[in-house]
This record gives C-alpha cells, structure tokens and sequence, in this order.
C-alpha cells in the first residue's frame, strides 16, 4: 500500500490498498454471500434528473470484515485527521453497496451527490474501493472540484480506493470494455443542521 495523498483538497486516494489476491478473494466473499440481505428494501434510487444504470447490491460489513478492515481504518483515521467530521463508527450490520458497471448497457452513472432522506443523520463522506478483477475500458471517476470536472485518474487502477465530502458532485464515465467493480462504503453522522 502506497502513502496517503491529498489531492487539490478535493478527495485523499490510496493506490494498492489490496492486492490481486486479496481483489479475488474479496470478490469470492461477496459472490458467496450478496443475496444474504433484502436488496429489494435497499433504497439506492437517484434523482429524476440522473441518469444511471448500473447494478447495485447491497453487503453486510460482516461478511467483508475480514478483507476490508485495514481500509475501514484507513477511512476513520483519515477523517480524524483531515475532516473531523463527527460520524458513527462502523458495525457488523452496516451497508456496503457492490456496484457492477457493464459495457454491455454501456453502464454510467451521471452527475450526482450522496445523501439521504434520514431525518436524523447526514452522509459526512463517501469512500470507493475499486475491486475490479478483470480488465476494463472507461468508467472514469470524475469529481466536481471548484467548478471545473477532474478526473480521478488514481481510482482507475483495481486496489485503489477514494475518500471524499459526499456532497461534491461526481460521476462515472460510461464503461466501454469488460466489467467495472467498486464498493461503496458511506460515513454517516448526526446531522450538520
């Protein structure tokens, strides 16, 4: 795993935070244990306006623990240290989303933020864990930063992951070759207002 790099204060970025085998590994887990959880309760609809068509599952952590602690540690300390947002600490139960981008559908997901309907908590920050095991063309990752679109060029490579304030707007290109995989991973906390 390479050293942590803050980048124009837009978002932090790992490269090789997992190796290929712990990539293979991890995707075994979730093929094993995916359909584990309700996904039809799982609420990931974005807005009218948004264009998006990529398959999202939803994963308990418990089953993910194992493979992701170090970078479920990764994304608390760098909050500490960067943000100090005041956010809820990670349990068994709480939901990652494995999102699958095919260039079958030409998979996007067009310009958005996170957040969520929850009277009593907001989205503090968003991490993304690339997990793709086979190659692929496209799905760049783009975050709004200060008006202007910036490609996340470190996120393309299969073992990285990505932190960000979750209410920056970002997208994903359209995947032109092979299978995209991620994993979403969201900090909530007590409301900002």
């Amino acid at each position: 795993m390479e050293a942590l790099e803050y980048k124009k204060f837009a978002y932090l970025y790992w490269t090789n935070i997992l190796t290929t085998d712990q990539i293979k590994n991890l995707n075994n887990t979730i093929k094993r244990n995916i359909n584990k959880i309700d996904n039809k309760s799982l609420k990931d609809d974005p807005a009218d306006h948004v264009h998006k068509n990529v398959k999202v599952q939803g994963i308990k952590y418990k089953y993910l623990k194992k493979h992701l602690s170090h970078c479920i540690s990764e994304i608390y300390d760098s909050n500490n240290k960067n943000w100090n947002y005041n956010v809820y600490k990670e349990f068994d139960d709480s939901v990652l989303l494995f999102n699958t981008y095919n260039s079958k559908n030409n998979s996007t997901y067009d310009w958005h933020y996170d957040g969520d309907d929850l009277k009593d908590q907001d989205i503090k920050l968003t991490a993304l864990i690339n997990i793709s095991d086979k190659d692929y063309s496209g799905g760049e990752f783009k975050l709004l930063n200060k008006s202007y679109p910036e490609t996340v060029i470190e996120f393309n490579q299969p073992g990285s992951m990505i932190i960000f304030k979750s209410h920056i707007l970002h997208k994903v290109e359209p995947v032109t070759k092979g299978v995209r995989k991620t994993l979403t991973y969201f900090l909530y906390g007590p409301n900002f207002i």
